[in-house]
């Protein structure tokens, strides 16, 4: 499942695994926390038997403030990837069913 998640995200970024309490079996999570190029921090998560989507927790480095933004619903085995907004570091990601 990794090698999937790190195609979504730019050649060269470091993908920072989360572990994930009361996740499905084989789920995962992994955030790249920041990309020059981009200028924001990047989530992604995968389940094989769950429908889910990411849940990115973002720094946003102009104002000091921590938000969540959240990726669309994807199906079992699917990736959900979701960008945090401009200057924003991700500094955590994990999944939800909802």
């Amino acid at each position: 499942m990794r090698k999937l998640m790190i195609a979504v995200v730019a050649a060269g970024a470091t993908l920072l695994p989360v572990p994930a309490a009361h996740a499905g079996p084989g789920c995962s999570a992994a955030y790249e926390a920041y990309d020059s190029s981009t200028q924001r921090g990047l989530g992604s998560s995968t389940c094989p038997s769950y429908v889910q989507r990411v849940k990115v927790t973002c720094y946003d480095m102009m104002v000091g403030a921590v938000y969540t933004v959240y990726g669309p619903l994807v199906g079992p085995g699917q990736v959900s990837t979701q960008p945090c907004d401009t200057f924003g570091q991700a500094i955590g990601a994990t999944f939800s069913y909802t």
